[in-house]
């Protein structure tokens, strides 16, 4: 593969377990593969090579590959010294980012990096906390089954910032692999870790599709939630002012003493967030959107939740009304906490809702 961030992880996946063969006794199928920093394969390349190389010299997976990883930069190449002496000079003059990806080789920053203020040092706390009680809080979802899915729960500090103090990832061993949990079995994990937490009443906004049931095609992802007493409410979908409303977020106030103050924060235990967050890029045929085909399930339930936020935080985000009606059920509640009920055996298709 040359320029091997420009695959996906199932081209690579495909490719090798079914084409890397050979019956000639002696004979060593093996891959070799180049790349910079960067584009739609970043996250999963940084996961498989890089960040492993910088652990081990050669390492093996669970099928009995062997795996290396050589970074090299342009002191490593004797021929462009000695043929073209002006390179490193024409390299130190490029953008930061284009420099610190080909110049030095730096796989946490580069060129077309979607969230380019990402940025660790104010983002990331060094240490996780819980946050205080009276700190409203709320939860946002990204369904995914095949694809992970991506639960984050966020606090509402006094200034104003949001802070994301824990997340639950459908994390199938692989990037961009789904867990292949049903939804049950992720409501009763959320409604575990809330009633262990002490949580009660959280409600959020998650993605529209999982109202979504044909007819005769059984409850739907909703349906199974509100079983487990946990409501949620329809995302705002549109992606590009929920961008830029992402994009605010991440910039820095500054208080009197010219200290950074961040409008959002998140806890070190957030793994998947601060792994995939940084990786995701501009696509190439929208450029003001992100490139679907990276690991965007934390992007999407963030943004869900900032212009959640943004939209009814002067309302401080009413709880869920419960009811016993035996025939409705609570499928959600207004923002302003009227609740919209549905009759049994009636199909919840479509965006009824709007």
């Amino acid at each position: 593969f040359d320029e091997l961030t420009h695959f996906t992880y199932a081209q690579w996946d495909y490719l090798v377990n079914s084409r890397l063969r050979a019956v000639m006794p002696g004979a060593w199928p093996r891959v070799r593969a180049a790349s910079n920093p960067g584009n739609v394969g970043h996250a999963w390349v940084k996961a498989m090579f890089v960040d492993k190389g910088l652990r081990d010299v050669v390492w093996e997976n669970s099928r009995g590959i062997k795996f290396a990883f050589i970074p090299a930069k342009v002191e490593d190449n004797p021929y462009i010294l000695k043929y073209d002496p002006g390179y490193i000079e024409r390299m130190n003059m490029l953008d930061p980012k284009w420099r610190a990806a080909l110049r030095d080789g730096n796989w946490d920053t580069f060129a077309g990096q979607f969230f380019d203020t990402w940025d660790p040092l104010h983002h990331v706390l060094d240490e996780h906390f819980d946050p205080p009680k009276h700190w409203h809080r709320f939860r946002a979802l990204d369904w995914g089954f095949s694809k992970p899915y991506s639960v984050g729960w966020y606090a509402v500090t006094p200034t104003g910032a949001l802070y994301r103090y824990r997340e639950l990832y459908g994390y199938g061993g692989s990037p961009n692999q789904g867990s292949r949990e049903t939804a049950e079995e992720v409501a009763r994990r959320i409604a575990e870790i809330e009633a262990e937490a002490g949580e009660r009443d959280l409600i959020g906004p998650a993605d529209n599709q999982i109202w979504n049931s044909g007819k005769d095609a059984g409850k739907s992802v909703a349906e199974w939630f509100q079983d487990y007493g946990i409501t949620w409410i329809p995302a705002s979908k549109n992606r590009l002012n929920g961008w830029n409303e992402f994009r605010s977020r991440l910039q820095l106030d500054y208080d009197e003493s010219g200290r950074p103050q961040p409008r959002f924060f998140v806890s070190p235990r957030c793994e998947h967030f601060i792994r995939t967050i940084p990786t995701l890029v501009h696509s190439e045929s929208k450029p003001e959107d992100l490139d679907t085909d990276g690991e965007d399930h934390c992007a999407d339930e963030a943004r869900y939740a900032f212009m959640y936020w943004r939209e009814h935080g002067d309302n401080q985000a009413v709880t869920p009304i419960r009811n016993d009606l035996e025939d409705y059920y609570n499928v959600l509640v207004t923002p302003s906490g009227e609740p919209i009920y549905i009759p049994k055996g009636e199909s919840t298709s479509g965006e009824w809702w709007e």
